[in-house]
């Protein structure tokens, strides 16, 4: 399989050459195909075939998708929505675009903007527990060098930053300088912005329902040039080039810690790029088959909170199918007042079970919002068929026709947000 993958990532550049002569491009053309194909070979062999934590077929053929989803949100966001000046949402993180520490409880909402311009989102707020709309100074194209510089949250029956009318209607200005009733600064130059949803109870909360305009816009819009072409690729180029140095350098922090605790540092992938008033877990997990992990931990007081499991490259597991993650709604507390999670590969008909699906190895991730403590799990490695002499007889047990029953429920409300687009 790895001499297949090596072929192929070799033969790239020899078909684009080919293309070269059918299409006669330009030299800037020509150059710019050159090196978007040199970056895509020399990035893909580090990632798929230099990482030592790779140590079967299956983290490869996952180190690979890995891969081309970040190759495709960054053709997406640089090359096919690059448009500042006529601005419209995009997912940039999704099932299929599933990179960068995912949420399986939310959607992200994606735009670039400019400093040049004005812009106001609109629309009616829904219900979801979290709503959040987030500046970034910087362009994504080099997001280590980006970072948050404000956003305006809204916890449904909780705290708030957003002025709604009756009606759940609001309007948010983006502008160089401050207007209406909830507004957040743009700074000079390249800018993005993230509207996420996070969800609680998946089967009653409703998504908001939104849009963004430039201040000023006029139709029809201006065609392409040549040049915005150039531009284009020429970040999409950046972001292959760089993207991956901030997400490694969050992805090591799961490896520096005891193995028996999920810790929640407080530095996260670069200063300035943590999401505000927000914990994030970085824990890891060993799990052959036969085995079963107990986490446990006090509930945190927090307005949301959340646990999943993760690839080592930061992708959540299959969550439309899968039960790879638990919140703070669906979580059952025992009756002692702790949280207890069984990681293990096979259910062990408990309703607090987060499914490692034959991943031996892989990433505890985990978030605090607005949280006013930060209680750190301890993880407990037993006998799957000893587990019950590690549970208090108040844990709550489900069967595996009411499991099949809750994920096809999961599916159903996961779609009424747009997780098929």
């Amino acid at each position: 399989m790895n001499r297949r993958l090596q072929t192929t990532l070799i033969a790239f550049p020899d078909l684009i050459n080919r293309i070269y002569v059918v299409n006669e491009l330009s030299e800037s053309f020509d150059r710019l195909a050159k090196k978007l194909v040199e970056t895509i070979v020399k990035r893909g062999q580090e990632i798929v075939f230099e990482d030592e934590r790779i140590t079967d077929d299956l983290l490869r053929g996952e180190a690979l998708r890995y891969f081309t989803r970040v190759l495709a949100a960054g053709l997406v966001s640089q090359v096919e929505a690059n448009e500042p000046a006529c601005p419209r949402f995009i997912k940039i993180i999704s099932p299929w675009l599933n990179w960068g520490y995912t949420n399986s409880d939310g959607t992200y909402d994606f735009v670039n903007l400019h400093g040049d311009y004005e812009y106001r989102i609109y629309g009616k707020r829904g219900d979801a527990r979290l709503f959040d709309v987030e500046l970034w100074e910087g362009d994504i194209a080099d997001l280590a060098k980006a970072s948050a510089i404000g956003n305006l949250r809204d916890i449904n029956g909780g705290k708030s930053e957003v002025t709604f009318e009756a009606d759940g209607s609001f309007e948010i200005f983006l502008s160089r300088e401050r207007r209406g009733k909830n507004c957040l600064l743009l700074p000079e130059g390249h800018a993005h912005l993230y509207l996420r949803q996070w969800y609680y109870d998946y089967e009653t909360e409703q998504a908001s329902e939104f849009y963004i305009e430039r201040i000023g816009e006029t139709f029809p819009r201006p065609s392409l040039t040549a040049q915005d072409h150039v531009n284009n690729f020429e970040r999409l180029i950046k972001f292959i080039d760089s993207v991956w140095r901030p997400l490694d350098h969050g992805i090591a922090q799961h490896y520096v810690s005891a193995p028996d605790i999920v810790p929640f540092p407080s530095g996260l992938i670069t200063e300035g790029n943590a999401f505000r008033n927000q914990r994030y877990a970085r824990g890891r997990y060993n799990l052959e088959q036969g085995q079963a992990i107990i986490m446990e931990l006090t509930p945190p007081k927090a307005e949301y909170w959340m646990f999943g499991l993760m690839s080592p490259f930061w992708e959540i597991y299959d969550y439309l199918g899968r039960q790879v993650s638990i919140n703070g709604h669906q979580a059952e507390i025992d009756d002692d007042g702790l949280l207890r999670i069984v990681i293990a590969h096979e259910d062990p008909g408990v309703a607090n079970w987060l499914d490692a699906g034959n991943h031996s190895k892989g990433l505890i991730a985990g978030r605090y919002n607005w949280s006013e403590d930060v209680p750190i799990p301890t993880l407990k490695t037993v006998s799957l068929i000893e587990l019950d002499q590690y549970l208090p007889a108040s844990t709550k047990r489900i069967s595996c026709v009411e499991r099949s029953e809750i994920l096809a429920r999961r599916l159903q409300s996961q779609r009424k947000r747009g997780v098929d687009w």
